[in-house]
Parts: structure tokens; C-alpha cells; sequence
């Protein structure tokens, strides 16, 4: 028998605000390994002077609040999803030490070892798919979404809209094909109403009373399902990016964002994916391997490393991340998004 539980339901604001992965944001304090592997030999003064090194600031983007805590506060990796394909996705979160060892060998030529491609990509599609960003674009899509089913003769007989189950759905499709775990899933995603028999429930309902029950459905039925649409295809080039500036890469609660490079000696913008790993590398992913040569992997300029935290911001949703409060004081000293106003203007 299969048990589903409707986790959106159950979970408070605060869940979800500080839903991000403590192993991924781990890399922005790299203190805290050293710290679990000595902190029995250390004295009490020397403890309580790493673990304030430990803390990681972080930027509320609606209250304007900067504040910091130490990572375990702010990470957490049980929220969204179903029991079940928390199980799938820990497997991909498991080798998240990759980051650590790219950092600690800082040589991009470690990249492409042991198909270490494709284990960035699926790494940066795993954090994509489990961001409270995708989560709230899910939210939102599902709340501005309303179907009719119409008869031959073009007449409205139902209305479809989506429950609060609809988002579990559509992130549980990021992970996994598994009809066991979908089937459910959609038997509770969607709300039918039919004006003339006053009915008004989920397909589930809607089943049950016509004496057709779950666990005989799921046992039967097998559905022929598209595969999954990551949010990076495999055929993506990544290369290094160095942070020698004064000031350091940000993470944000949107983990890999693309977005658009413009080399000094092209007319036209590259498509890229920023994808910070911790506060001096960043993971950049080509969808054209041809203007590798384009891009400098050493950044000297703060202004640039602004560009590319200007990113992380415009595109996050609740909270910025940093081991430095004076990256994020110099990100956040212009509003989200004005770049796009500035455009805007320029055109008229």
C-alpha cells in the first residue's frame, strides 16, 4: 500500500523561506568541516571564535534585513517533497563533495575527470528543481491556471483547476517517471466541478464514488509519461570562474541561474549558467562550447563579480547568502530588477 502525504500542506512560511540545501551552502563556510573534525581538542574560547567564523550572513530581499546565523539555521532539505523521492534526490545531494573537491583543487581541467560533467549538471539541475524559486513559480502557476472541458458541440460541461497538491506534482516530475509515485499525486492535483450534478472534488473523489479506489487504480494502471525536461541539458560545457577581486560570489536561494555574457568582441551575448560554489569559484556552464575561449576564468574587477551577484539577486526570491556582509551590502545597494528599468527607459 502505498502512503502519500500531502507535505505542502503541513508546512509553515518559515519552512519554506529557508528552504536550501545546508550541504550546498556548507561551501560558503568552509570553517565548519575543520571545525566538526577538531572542535573536541579545541578550547571553549577557540570554539565560540570558529563558530562565529562559521556564520554565514544573509540578506531578507522583502524585509531588507541583514542578519546571520550559522548554516544549520538557515538549511533545511526535507521540505517540499514526498518521503519517496527525497530518498531519489539525497543520492544526487550525496555528491555535492564534488564542489569541495573542485574548490580545493582549483583546476578546471578536474571537471572533466570521471564524467565530472555530468555530475555538475545533475548536481545544478538537482538544486534547480528543489529551489523555493521553481517551488514559488509552481505556486504561482497553479493558483493562475483554471481548464474547461466542452462537449462536441462546444459547450462547457466542467471546470479544471488546480489544487494545492499541483506543485507537489509538477517538482515531483523534475525526479522521477515512477507511476506509483505520479499516479497519486495527479489523482489529487486537479479539482473538477461539474455546474449541473453540483459536483466538486478532485478525480479522486470523483472515482471513489464510482467504487473505483486508489490502491486498485495504482496497481493496474500504468501511464506512458514524457521523459523528464531538465532545467540544464547534459550537453553543457562548464568551465571555472576565479574570484581574485575584493569582493566575493553570493548564493541565493535560486542556486543556478542563466543568463547572458557579452565579450568585448562579439555582437552578440552568450548563453550561460552562473552556478556559485562558494565565495571565490564559480561553476559557469556554456550552452555552446565554441566561445570557450571568450570568457576569462580570472576575475579581478569587484564590478564584474557585482554583474554576476546582480544576477543571483534579480533572480532569487526570499534570502541572498554570504561569508562576507560587505558583498552583499554592495549587491543590494540598488532595488531588484532596476536593470530591467533602466532598459525600459533607454527604449522610450
Amino acid at each position: 500500500m502505498i502512503q502519500y502525504e500531502c507535505v505542502c500542506e503541513k508546512m509553515s512560511k518559515k519552512d519554506m523561506q529557508h528552504y536550501v540545501s545546508q550541504s550546498y551552502l556548507r561551501n560558503f563556510s568552509p570553517d565548519q568541516q575543520a571545525y566538526q573534525k577538531h572542535k573536541e581538542n579545541l578550547e571553549k574560547k577557540d570554539r565560540k571564535r570558529i563558530r562565529e567564523r562559521m556564520k554565514i550572513h544573509y540578506f531578507e530581499i522583502e524585509e531588507y534585513n541583514f542578519d546571520f546565523k550559522k548554516i544549520s539555521s538557515l538549511a533545511s532539505v526535507n521540505r517540499f517533497l514526498l518521503p519517496t523521492v527525497d530518498k531519489l534526490v539525497q543520492k544526487i545531494e550525496d555528491k555535492l563533495g564534488l564542489l569541495r573537491e573542485i574548490i580545493n583543487n582549483r583546476s578546471e581541467e578536474f571537471l572533466y575527470q570521471d564524467n565530472n560533467q555530468d555530475t555538475l549538471v545533475e548536481i545544478a539541475n538537482c538544486l534547480a528543481g528543489r529551489s523555493i524559486v521553481y517551488r514559488s513559480h509552481l505556486i504561482r502557476f497553479c493558483r493562475s491556471q483554471q481548464g474547461s472541458l466542452i462537449t462536441k458541440d462546444g459547450v462547457t460541461w466542467a471546470d479544471l483547476l488546480y489544487t494545492d497538491v499541483g506543485p507537489d506534482l509538477f517538482q515531483t516530475m523534475q525526479f522521477t517517471r515512477d507511476n506509483k509515485i505520479i499516479l497519486p499525486l495527479m489523482l489529487r492535483a486537479f479539482r473538477l466541478i461539474i455546474h449541473e450534478e453540483g459536483t466538486n472534488g478532485t478525480f479522486l473523489k470523483g472515482l471513489e464514488k464510482k467504487g473505483i479506489y486508489e490502491n486498485e487504480l495504482i496497481q493496474s494502471w500504468t501511464m506512458s509519461l514524457p521523459p523528464i525536461e531538465p532545467f540544464l541539458p547534459k550537453s553543457l560545457h562548464p568551465i571555472l570562474l576565479e574570484n581574485k577581486s575584493e569582493t566575493q560570489f553570493i548564493a541565493g536561494d535560486v542556486c543556478v541561474v542563466k543568463t547572458e555574457y557579452l565579450a568585448d568582441d562579439l555582437r552578440t551575448k552568450i548563453p550561460v549558467y552562473h552556478f556559485p560554489i562558494n565565495e571565490k569559484y564559480a561553476i559557469l556552464f556554456l550552452e555552446n562550447a565554441e566561445f570557450d575561449s571568450k570568457i576569462p576564468r580570472v576575475i579581478r574587477d569587484k564590478w564584474d563579480i557585482f554583474k554576476w551577484n546582480r544576477v543571483i539577486y534579480n533572480n532569487s526570491v526570499n534570502y541572498l547568502f554570504s561569508k562576507s556582509r560587505d558583498a552583499l551590502l554592495l549587491v543590494t545597494r540598488l532595488p531588484k530588477g532596476i536593470e530591467s528599468t533602466i532598459k525600459d527607459l533607454k527604449r522610450r
